[in-house]
């Protein structure tokens, strides 16, 4: 079994505690959160779990195999280097760091102790989104034309990084996985660009090879809740609607077909849409990665792909949206380390110095 520490219990960290608790090769061990009135309600929920108000009291726990960190952004670099530096496991809520070479050096930290660093990209756990991925790897669409993505909040964000950072992120993610290719360059606008911790809204663009660009935008500020992306393919077109109770992804069968829209049903090839809640699944994987020693599928990699990406809006948007050419030459997964070869299981993973 593998014990583990939930360090903040605001908006998600809830969510992870009921997941953990409900995955059996999981113990959750302790919950930590500088609020009281949170620890109070992690006692409801949880009776049997000890309380902290320190994040050192759990990392520093010999007794903690794991930790998953759902604090604000600012905090995940230094707390996640703490806790693998302790010999802990970890899941982070994205983004895994600020900077990219502070997530370089988590990666580092992990290959070096042979521990496994994941990232809670959730949207890529869910049957919805593996859906799409099978239908872009099989060829199913066609040559991809254009990616659109609409994301919106009514109610604004954190206060410790911009929408692109808080919003974008996780389309970026979606992005990342369902493509078979890194992006050329980067451009980006935003409302109160160059003051970045109060923008509401900006687009962005995302230049691939052979002439395509998915375009993505994000608003903290809009008048309804808004989760969709659009592909068009030279042989099918997909929308998908992450709002949608039921029927997440619909079919277009051809562009010029502009009433022909097929409901995807659980018996095409595609594979139903619904099962184990994603968050779920993103735990359960997390544990199989400990105890089996296999790299998981949201690894620092991922999360270093993403913070460059970023990384380069933030300056596109500063030059006024000008091209910022990227280069994913710093991506850990393009360096030859024998510690990423395979992960060593909890019962036998090293404590280093």
């Amino acid at each position: 079994m593998v014990r583990v520490g939930v360090i903040g219990y605001g908006r998600w960290g809830p969510n992870l505690a009921r997941c953990v608790a409900s995955e059996r090769a999981l113990v959750l061990s302790a919950i930590c959160d500088t609020s009281r009135s949170r620890l109070q309600a992690a006692a409801v929920q949880h009776s049997n779990v000890r309380l902290e108000s320190d994040p050192e009291a759990v990392i520093n726990d010999p007794s903690v195999d794991a930790v998953l960190l759902a604090t604000p952004a600012t905090n995940h670099y230094r707390s996640a280097r703490g806790a693998l530096r302790a010999g802990k496991h970890v899941l982070v809520e994205k983004p895994l760091a600020l900077q990219s070479d502070h997530v370089l050096r988590l990666i580092e930290e992990a290959d070096r102790r042979r521990l496994v660093l994941m990232i809670d990209h959730t949207y890529n756990f869910s049957s919805a989104i593996r859906s799409i991925q099978q239908a872009m790897q099989s060829g199913y669409l066609g040559a991809i034309c254009s990616l659109e993505s609409l994301r919106v909040n009514q109610f604004g964000g954190p206060q410790d990084c911009n929408v692109l950072w808080d919003l974008a992120y996780h389309d970026l993610s979606i992005i990342d996985y369902i493509f078979s290719q890194s992006p050329l360059a980067i451009s980006a606008v935003g409302s109160d660009c160059n003051r970045a911790f109060s923008q509401r809204c900006a687009d962005m663009t995302v230049y691939f090879a052979n002439d395509f660009a998915a375009k993505v935008h994000v608003n903290w500020a809009g008048p309804a809740k808004l989760r969709t992306m659009r592909l068009v393919g030279s042989g099918k077109s997909l929308i998908f609607d992450d709002l949608e109770p039921e029927t997440k992804i619909k079919i277009c069968n051809s562009a010029s077909d502009s009433n022909g829209v097929d409901h995807l049903q659980r018996e095409t090839w595609l594979g139903g849409i619904g099962g184990t809640e994603p968050l779920r699944t993103v735990v359960n994987h997390f544990a199989n990665c400990i105890l089996n020693g296999e790299r998981p599928l949201s690894d620092g990699d991922a999360a270093l792909r993403i913070t460059l990406i970023l990384e380069a809006a933030d300056r596109s948007m500063s030059n006024a949206g000008r091209i910022v050419s990227l280069s994913m030459d710093a991506t850990a997964s393009e360096r030859s380390s024998p510690a990423r070869e395979k992960l060593l299981p909890i019962t036998a993973h090293e404590r280093l110095p």
